[in-house]
């Protein structure tokens, strides 16, 4: 599960990430041949980054700086997300709010804003992600600013055969 997203997701059985289950786990698997749709009842990993909200309104610059040196060509990334994020905005985002979600969005494979913040997440310690509190709350910031979405929005993960036969045994623990 992503920092701010609402729904939890199974991801590699190998992560280090744990997660209990405070109520019965309801597993309803949608097969439409192409996607599949499993919900995952968990305790509330919102508490890591407790208290992002009191954090500055900063730029993307100063929210990242914790990070200069430790993410490859940051610089660049900001550039690059300054250049060709959605800017002026209709929903009156800041250009470094607007950057902030565009960086967000790059899932490739390379040393990214996403990546390292998801690597940070996985280690399910507070400590870990004290550091982007800052970017968070600009982050969470630019998306208070955009409407609610009236559709269904996907996000892909590798489907995990080990976390669904988790889900059916009733565990009390599952390693997302």
């Amino acid at each position: 599960m992503g920092c701010c997203s609402s729904k939890p997701e199974a991801v590699a059985s190998d992560s280090p990430r744990k997660y209990t289950v405070t109520n019965e786990v309801v597993s309803t698997p949608i097969n439409t041949g192409r996607y599949n749709k499993l919900g995952i009842s968990t305790t509330d990993p919102s508490l890591l980054i407790k208290g992002y909200e009191d954090e500055p309104l900063l730029s993307l610059e100063e929210a990242l700086k914790p990070f200069d040196g430790k993410i490859s060509h940051l610089d660049n990334q900001i550039k690059e997300a300054k250049s060709n994020c959605h800017y002026p905005s209709e929903h009156n985002l800041t250009r470094d709010e607007s950057a902030a979600l565009y960086l967000y969005l790059i899932h490739d494979k390379g040393d990214t804003v996403y990546n390292n913040l998801q690597k940070s997440w996985d280690l399910n310690d507070r400590e870990q992600m004290k550091p982007w509190f800052k970017y968070l709350k600009l982050l969470k910031s630019g998306l208070n600013k955009l409407p609610d979405a009236k559709t269904e929005v996907w996000q892909g993960t590798p489907y995990d055969k080990d976390a669904e036969k988790i889900l059916q045994s009733k565990s009390l623990q599952l390693y997302a």
